[in-house]
């Protein structure tokens, strides 16, 4: 166990140490020169250390290596999944401004009182579930709003700073949600403040009384597609992605359970 403690240690202050470097070229635009004064000594005391414990490596310090080898490898195939998702799924879809202008809903049966909160992810350009919606439906709610949100690359975004618009209609509008990296994300609260904002949306929301619908997108591993490099990291990617179900989205953005709609949808890999 000391062993196996040992060298997960010694593993975490090289790994540290090397985050940091990185951070300090691509984030802090240190020089090379500058880089190389600043680590060289801790990767010298590190790498010392790791000679020094490496006889422990067949005694029980190959457990956390293990171990670490296979939760970066799981890491790695949600990241492909998710990039695969990302550009074959989400960016494939249809635009919402051209599926506005071509379907000619407003010859579809009207749901008066009814306002529908569209969650979509950033990438998706079609609304998310709105197409399946009318579909499914064969009607139209009386206000629509589509909403996505996305992270800038600082901690925190000021509340006028915080609503992007695009009306695509007098009944359709769609929101971006701009955060900070360190904000509370929360979609009600956040519509909350927009519709206290005059001018902002082309329609007033009863946040008490709205229906929201998230997608949920079921993936499945099929031989016929060469997404991944092994059908069995397909089969792992599909796995993971049934735990990312439509209670961790309706948590995530903090939905009411009673008002929220979750729609499927499947995508092959």
């Amino acid at each position: 166990m000391t062993h196996a403690y040992g060298i997960a240690v010694n593993l975490d202050m090289l790994l540290v140490t090397t985050m940091v470097a990185y951070a300090a070229s691509h984030v802090w635009h240190w020089s090379l020169i500058r880089i190389i004064l600043v680590f060289t000594p801790f990767l010298f005391i590190d790498l010392t250390f790791l000679g020094a414990n490496a006889h422990k490596f067949l005694t029980g310090g190959w457990v956390p290596v293990c171990f670490a080898l296979v939760v970066a490898f799981i890491m790695y195939t949600w990241n492909l999944g998710l990039q695969f998702l990302i550009h074959n799924f989400y960016m494939q879809k249809e635009d919402i401004s051209k599926i506005v202008k071509q379907l000619h809903y407003k010859s579809l049966k009207q749901l008066s009182g009814l306002t529908a909160i569209f969650i979509t992810d950033i990438y998706d350009r079609s609304g998310g579930s709105f197409l399946h919606f009318l579909k499914l439906s064969l009607a139209v709610p009386e206000n629509i709003l589509i909403v996505n949100y996305t992270v800038e690359n600082k901690p925190h975004v000021r509340s006028n700073q915080r609503f992007q618009v695009n009306r695509l209609d007098e009944k359709i509008c769609q929101l971006t949600l701009h955060y900070g990296f360190m904000d509370n994300i929360s979609v009600p609260q956040a519509l909350t403040k927009a519709n206290e904002t005059k001018g902002l949306l082309p329609f007033e929301l009863n946040i008490e009384a709205a229906t929201y619908l998230v997608e949920v997108p079921n993936v499945v591993a099929s031989r016929e597609k060469k997404t991944l490099m092994f059908f069995w990291q397909e089969k792992l990617f599909a796995f993971l992605m049934r735990n990312y179900s439509a209670n961790l989205n309706i948590e995530f953005y903090k939905l009411p359970y009673n008002r929220t709609i979750a729609i499927g949808s499947y995508c092959i890999i």
